[in-house]
């Protein structure tokens, strides 16, 4: 029987650069609490190690020279971690099987069970662009250790839809929230000038906003009089330069005050602006081969906050006939930004919309009901 669990993660929770993770991994180690098991979390604060227990935290790894170097000592604790402390479970998010994680689960695997959430899968292509030296090292690692996971693994928790990786068996979940955490601000759906456009997320190139600040200039050029402003509003730091790339476009385009970058926000800075916007956007993926279904952590956050959303994917855990989402087309071609205009219009003709979306959320989003499913497939 589980009682203690161990969640392990190689995110820095007071790192601005992934506060989509950080909310994530908070909300697990909080709704594993909740659900009645003594948790600890092994992970990284301030670039120290740590484990987290309670309000207990204890730096176990003083910052190297390297974050790379803190990991490889930091994941040298966890088994002694697991013995003295009597665990049963450790939850570990998948890293790439590098030396020092594979050092790690074969200690592990001989203590108690061993689950790893996978973020993303297949994730090969993460391994594209300007990516650095070390990450580079770890995924070529990777392929030469990925097969003898199964050796020492348990069970894989998929945010997907796989029923195997690696010859491990797999439970499937959703990306979730913790709603204590994210305000309910709902429109008060009325007309409005300007439109304002809303995506907060790490801004990747696989997201495609370039397509909607194209949409927009298309807009502008041939909007008439009684047409409505519209406004993207981008929230979050991008990788890979993206950032920069879409600052440039929006200024070539003669869009700078109609695509704003506010950067990374929280609390009531990001509560402002979500009750500022209208619609929020998730993804414009153009990749019509790839093209399937997503679980990104921002599509909670819409439906906590009961903002409907456009994307170019289906999202796995909410109904294909779902109005709260509107489907536009997966292609190169610049967004309809009209067709985004037209699905305001029918927001603000079901006002009960939001209401629907936050209860949604409420029974079908919460962290406790997604690690539910692992607890019961671990046995």
């Amino acid at each position: 029987m589980i009682k203690k669990i161990l969640m392990i993660s190689d995110n820095d929770i007071t790192s601005s650069e992934s506060l989509g993770v950080t909310k994530k991994l908070l909300g697990q180690y909080k709704a594993f609490n909740n659900l009645g098991y003594d948790t600890y979390h092994l992970c990284f604060k301030d670039r120290q190690g740590v484990l987290i227990h309670g309000e207990d935290t204890a730096v176990l790894v003083k910052p190297q020279v390297k974050m790379y170097l803190t990991y490889i000592k930091l994941l040298k604790k966890a088994d002694k971690i697991c013995k003295e402390n009597g665990i049963d479970m450790c939850y570990i998010r998948y890293p790439l099987a590098d030396f020092a994680f594979m050092r790690m689960i074969k200690k592990l695997h001989k203590i108690c069970k061993v689950v790893i959430e996978i973020p993303t899968y297949p994730y090969d292509n993460e391994n594209i662009g300007n990516v650095s030296l070390i990450t580079k090292f770890c995924f070529s690692q990777d392929k030469r250790n990925r097969f003898k996971l199964k050796n020492f693994v348990d069970l894989v928790v998929d945010i997907g839809e796989e029923k195997s990786i690696y010859g491990i068996p797999c439970v499937n979940i959703y990306n979730s929230i913790d709603l204590d955490a994210v305000k309910f601000c709902a429109s008060n759906n009325k007309e409005v000038r300007p439109l304002h456009i809303i995506s907060v997320a790490l801004i990747r190139p696989d997201h495609r906003f370039d397509r909607l600040i194209s949409g927009l200039y298309e807009y502008y050029k041939h909007k008439d009089k009684g047409e409505p402003d519209v406004v993207f509003d981008v929230v979050g730091n991008g990788v890979n330069d993206e950032k920069e790339k879409l600052m440039d476009l929006s200024e070539k385009l003669g869009l700078k005050e109609k695509v704003i970058f506010h950067g990374v926000k929280s609390g009531p800075d990001l509560d402002s602006l979500f009750e500022n916007s209208h619609i929020a956007v998730s993804t414009f993926n153009a990749d019509r081969e790839n093209a399937g279904k997503t679980s990104v952590l921002k599509t909670r956050e819409y439906c906590a906050r009961g903002i409907p959303f456009v994307s170019s994917l289906y999202d796995i855990s909410i109904p294909e006939d779902s109005d709260f989402c509107r489907i536009i087309d997966s292609c190169e071609s610049p967004v309809n930004v009209r067709e985004i205009i037209e699905y305001y219009s029918y927001i603000i003709a079901h006002p009960d919309i939001h209401d629907r979306m936050r209860k949604f959320a409420e029974e079908n989003l919460t962290w406790e009901k997604q690690l539910e499913k692992v607890i019961s497939a671990i046995g």
